[in-house]
This record gives C-alpha cells, structure tokens and sequence, in this order.
C-alpha cells in the first residue's frame, strides 16, 4: 500500500498507467486501492509456470492466446485449449483475458512488449548484494546504480546517429526483412494492399492502421506497413511513434539524479530530531537467510546450487533393508524376516 502511494504521489492518477506484475493477491489490492484507475496485468513467465504441468502442448497455445494482435487469432488458440485441457482454459478464462492477453480486444490498454515483470526482477538481481547493508547504506547503493546508468545510457544515446533507439532499431530491422516477402499495392490515397501469400492485409498510412493490429497497438510499422511504406516511398521513421526515438532517449535520461547531501547539512524537523526510534524485534529463523525471492511453482531457480539443493530434495527415499526406492527401513516388507543380533 505504501509502495503504490508513492507511484500515485510521483505519477498522480495517470489515465491510462498499466502495472504488470506477479499473481499476490496483497499487490492487486494496493493498486485497487491506491490506484483505481490503473490497469494491472499479470506476468506472462509467472502465469505460464503454473500451467506447466498441463504439458507443452498447453503452454504453446496459452503463449499464442496471450501474444496475439487480432481477435480472431486469440479465439482460435482458446478454442484449442478448451478442447484440449478443459481446467486450465477455465483457470485462464477465470483470470480473465483482460491481465495477460496482449489483443486490444481484452486489454483496456496498449500493452506493448511489456508481457513480463523482468524489468523488476532484472532491477532486483542487480542490487541483489545491497540488500545486506544498514538502510541508509543499502539507499545510497541503490541511487549509485541508477546514477551509473542514467550517465551510460545518456552517453549512448547522444552518441548515436539513428533516429530510432537502439532496441526500436533492432525491432523494425526484423520487420524490414519480414516484408521483403511481400507486396504492396496502392488502392487509394494512402490505402494499401499488402499480399503475405496466403492471406493479404490492408494498411491504411494516414491513420497508422494494419488488419493484423500490430501497428496500432505497438505504435511501430508492423512488416506489413513496412511493404506499404516502402511502395509508398516514405521513411520508415515517419510512422514510429517519438517514444521509440533516439531523442525521447536522450530526453528521458537527461535527468539529475540528486547526490545525499553531508550528514551536517541535513535538515531535520524538530519532531524527528526529538523522537526516538528503535529497532525492530526480529525473530531469528533457523538456516541460512534467504537472499532470493520466493519462486512459485514450476519456476527455474537462479543458481546452480540452488538447482543442486532441489534436485536433492527432489530424490527418492532408499530403504537400507532391500534397497529399493519409494520407503524406508520401517516400513518394509522384508524388515520382519531381518535378522536380530
């Protein structure tokens, strides 16, 4: 609840704002709350470990459900799961398409690429290490680590020459060459029809529109469009929305990162300087303290030993009588013919 106060005190009540997060029940209730008019989507990765278990064939067609642009393409790939396993196309259906599909036809907001939390999970390994420090000294860790990057990211940024962003660059790159496939044909004013083979979309440049939806919702020429562009013998840039470019770069890490000020220049209310706060009574838990998060079900694990740790819990018992594996010496069947010293 608090965490959320924050991101509505820095952000106001943002229309639209989605937060993509893991399945806790206390995180959907501190957006509810604090930010009602927020849109909360879950993590494709996190969901789709707790469909593993349903098989490959499963999860393929829950990926294909979430990652469509077009109605169409989703309803297809549910109607498949409804056959094939009944209980998780309720369990995603009871969700609703709403948290983890991408297709504007169940997302109330443009999703974009964000299908994951692994900006967050990426932010957390990262700082993994400062979490043993005293709080003040684990603060000052975390603001050294963003000041690096502002200062790397600015730096590569201006000193590049596109006009997109590098990772905008690489996407469109990979549509460039999907679109040497096909062909486009003018209809009129700045309608096309681009042929893929067996299916032939139409792309309207104007209003930045595909049939497969993907120019729409991401904001950035889909191949399609690209054909379209290309025949039209406009730049690809035209089209791509100023969040991709270089110069919003540039501008979002332009940004000072404010340095903590000397302990003696600190100015601190009289009704703080005067209380006295203690420390918290912590019982200790037997073990060695976790550093990682708690993982879900059919989540991987971050390291090798824990992977070691898990397969070693993961291994049958033996029994010491006859050998064999699933019981014990107490409870096996040979145990009364054992001989007694």
């Amino acid at each position: 609840m608090y965490f959320m106060s924050r991101i509505r005190r820095v952000y106001g009540q943002a229309n639209p704002l989605l937060i993509v997060s893991d399945q806790y029940i206390s995180i959907g209730n501190a957006i509810r709350n604090e930010l009602p008019n927020a849109t909360h989507g879950l993590c494709y990765y996190h969901l789709q470990n707790n469909l593993k278990h349903y098989g490959k064939a499963v999860v393929e067609l829950y990926r294909q459900a979430a990652f469509a642009y077009e109605k169409s393409n989703f309803t297809r790939a549910m109607n498949a799961l409804k056959v094939m396993k009944r209980a998780a196309y309720d369990k995603l259906m009871g969700i609703g398409p709403k948290k983890w599909a991408r297709s504007m036809c169940h997302m109330p907001v443009r999703r974009y690429s964000f299908m994951t939390s692994n900006a967050a999970e990426a932010f957390n390994a990262r700082l993994l290490w400062a979490r043993r420090l005293p709080i003040c000294s684990m603060l000052e860790a975390i603001r050294l680590v963003i000041e690096k990057w502002f200062s790397e990211r600015l730096r590569a940024a201006q000193q590049s020459e596109e006009p997109l962003s590098a990772e905008a660059g690489k996407m469109v790159a990979i549509e460039v060459q999907k679109s040497h496939q096909y062909t486009a044909q003018r209809l009129s004013g700045r309608k096309y029809k681009v042929q893929t083979g067996d299916r032939s979309f139409k792309v309207d440049l104007e209003k930045k529109k595909c049939e497969c939806r993907a120019f729409q919702l991401d904001q950035l020429p889909c191949s399609h469009s690209i054909a379209a562009i290309s025949e039209a013998g406009d730049t690809i840039a035209e089209y791509v929305h100023a969040y991709y470019t270089n110069e919003f770069l540039i501008d979002s890490y332009s940004g000072e990162v404010n340095n903590l000020p000397p302990r003696h220049q600190w100015l601190i209310p009289e009704y703080l300087a005067e209380s006295v706060v203690l420390p918290l009574i912590v019982t200790g838990q037997s073990g060695r303290p976790k550093e990682g998060r708690h993982r879900g079900g059919g989540e991987g694990s971050n390291t090798q030993a824990d992977a070691s740790s898990s397969i070693r819990r993961r291994k049958p018992k033996k029994c010491s009588i006859c050998h064999e594996e699933g019981h014990s010496k107490r409870t096996c069947a040979g145990r009364a013919t054992e001989p007694r010293e």
